[in-house]
């Protein structure tokens, strides 16, 4: 009995399928549904958490988060500017290291 009831709730790949990639299709649905978290992260066949954490995205992409949260657009920036910072960096060693066999 326990297994069938496990097994009803495991999506199918048509399912996974469509599910978004995106907390932004899913989080408002699944507040207009009422159902719960678990409920429909276990539809989509993901962890309640990634679920979660899109939830905090969403808010935060919609101006509701906390002042902390860093909106989509914020994170994508952040990821560029380290990136570049990143470059930057192996540049100036790049650049030492040549500096000084130059002249060494």
């Amino acid at each position: 009995m326990v297994h069938q009831a496990v097994r009803a709730h495991r999506p199918t790949p048509a399912t996974r399928q469509q599910m978004p990639r995106s907390p932004s299709y899913t989080v408002p649905s699944t507040t207009l549904r009422g159902r719960t978290v678990t409920a429909v992260a276990r539809e989509f066949g993901i962890s309640s958490k990634s679920l979660c954490g899109w939830y905090r995205r969403a808010k935060a992409d919609r101006g509701e988060g906390a002042p902390v949260e860093l909106t989509s657009a914020e994170c994508d920036e952040l990821r560029r500017l380290r990136k570049e910072n990143r470059e930057q960096q192996q540049t100036i060693e790049f650049l030492k290291i040549a500096t000084l066999e130059s002249t060494g």
